[in-house]
This record gives C-alpha cells, structure tokens and sequence, in this order.
C-alpha cells in the first residue's frame, strides 16, 4: 500500500481534515505502510504533501485546506464545500540548480537524508530560509522604505 492509498483509507475512516503528519503518524502505527527514513513520519508526510502540490501521484487524489486556525490540512476533494473551508492551489514550481548543487543532493540521498531529491532539496530551501531569516526581514524592511519614499516623493 503506498503512503496517498494509506492517507485515503484513513480520511475516509475519520471523516475530516488531518495534518500531513498526523496521517502519516496513524499509517504507520496501523502499520499500513513503513519507512526507512531517520524521521518516517516527516518523510511520509512530506511524500503525501508532495505528492498533491505536484499532482503527479496523487492517487486517490487528495486536497489542501486550511482548518479554522489557518494551518495547513489534507482532506478529500468535496469536503471544502460541506465545511466552508478553501482548497488551496499550489501550481507547481520549476527551479534550475547547477551540477555542483545536484551532486550535493544526491550525496544528501546516500546519506539518507530523505528518499528523493525533491524532498531533499525542499528540506536544503526551508533551512536556508531559517538561516537567512533575519537577511531576508532586513531586505524586505529595506525595500519598503525605499517604496513608501517613492511614493511621499509622488505625493509632493
């Protein structure tokens, strides 16, 4: 049984939106599906979210939403309209990395720090933007102030 037929039994099962995680937490100690990875539950999760942002292997298909707090769901398409929540459209993104950069990501997968490259590279992004939190804050701050001047210049 792969990861999404696993997610889709248990959605149809508990009759509402989960997180990502949690479906993964539950198919794994139904025993459902397994894992090899360090962290099984992130891994899994991640495959299901990749699996509808990409809408390559999302069979049965699957659907974002966000819950009443705002975070992010899994559910089954139809749902959003009994419960007045919102799928989410997330196209997919196209990124050119260099050699250099994609020998770096497949040393990542030998070392089994996720199972594809996808996954890899979307952990290497959140962690540079992590890194980089406090650079990017600034350069945004920066460019706002350069944009309210420009338009108190237009004012005058």
């Amino acid at each position: 049984m792969t990861i999404q037929e696993a997610a889709h039994q248990i959605l149809m099962e508990e009759g509402h939106y989960l997180p990502s995680k949690e479906i993964a937490k539950r198919a794994i100690e139904k025993g459902m599906v397994g894992s090899t990875a360090k962290d099984p539950i992130l891994s899994l999760a991640q495959t299901i979210d990749k699996n509808i942002r990409d809408e390559i292997y999302n069979t049965p298909r699957l659907c974002f939403a966000r819950d009443k707090s705002g975070r992010r769901v899994v559910g089954l398409p139809g749902w959003e309209e009994n419960d007045k929540i919102v799928t989410l459209p997330i196209p997919p993104r196209t990124v050119e990395i260099n050699g250099e950069t994609v020998e770096m990501i497949e040393l990542a997968k030998e070392a089994g720090l996720g199972i594809n490259e996808t996954e890899i590279t979307n952990h290497l992004i959140r962690a540079g933007f992590k890194a980089l939190a406090s650079e990017i804050g600034s350069g945004l701050s920066k460019r706002f102030n350069e944009l309210k001047k420009r338009m108190e210049e237009l004012e005058e």
